[in-house]
Parts: structure tokens; sequence; C-alpha cells
């Protein structure tokens, strides 16, 4: 009888203890929408910024391309993503198409050894660009 007794003590005890570290678990989780904090910057900066595809999302919008770092490619069957980091160490991934940095530079081609972007140089000619290669 009382080894039944300190077993259920036991038992409270530690589903107790697992309630309370998935509880600060839980509290600390990065991705929780819920309780991200945004800040909303009240000063207007005039900046040049391209203006073809606007209409498009822009991944690391706020950084310029010269910022951006490339820390690894990612290919999962035949998809294959490119890691960014910004100076803040904030991680970016993009994929083929996808728009990138405050020059909105395109995704070309991803692969293990390069990144093709194409710059959009001419914003009066959103038709043509080109293609820079950066090999790691």
């Amino acid at each position: 009888m009382r080894i039944k007794i300190l077993f259920k003590l036991f038992f409270i005890i530690v589903s107790v203890i697992r309630l309370l570290t998935f509880q600060s678990w839980a509290e600390s989780d990065p991705f929780d929408k819920t309780k991200r904090n945004f800040s909303q910057n009240t000063d207007m900066l005039v900046e040049k910024t391209n203006q073809c595809h606007q209409s498009a999302a822009v991944w690391a919008e706020n950084t310029e391309f010269k910022q951006l770092k490339i820390v690894g490619v990612l290919q999962y069957e035949q998809e294959r993503k490119v890691f960014l980091m910004d100076a803040e160490r904030h991680i970016f991934t993009a994929g083929q198409g996808d728009f990138l940095a405050k020059e909105r530079m395109q995704l070309q081609a991803i692969n293990t050894r390069e990144v093709d972007f194409m710059v959009w140089n001419n914003p009066q000619d959103c038709g043509q660009g080109e293609l820079m290669k950066i090999k790691f």
C-alpha cells in the first residue's frame, strides 16, 4: 500500500515538473505569432529603390543586398532554397523566383556551387536585367 502511494506521489511530481518545463518552453517559442513584438518606425526616409516588380513580395526588403550574406543552401528532392543572413543576424530563406533586398534582385537559380540573381539596373525597362553570379 505504501509503495502505491509513493508511486502516485512520484507520478504527480514528475507530471508537475513536465508541465512547468513545457510552459516555460512554450513561453519562449520564437515561432509563436501572438508573442511577437512589433515596433513601427515613424520616421519617413526617402530612399532610392528599384521600381520594377513593385507588387511582388520581397524578402529582407529593408536591407541592402550588400549587407546580406549567403550562409547555406538546402536541397530537398528537386526544391532548393538559399539561406541568407543580414547584419543583425536575421535569417531569410528564399527560393527560385523570389525577390530580395531593397534592390529587388530576383533569385534565378540555386545550386551547390553558386547562386544566380537578376539585377534590374534600368527601372524604365523592367523586362531586361543583368545576371549576377555569386560563387562559394
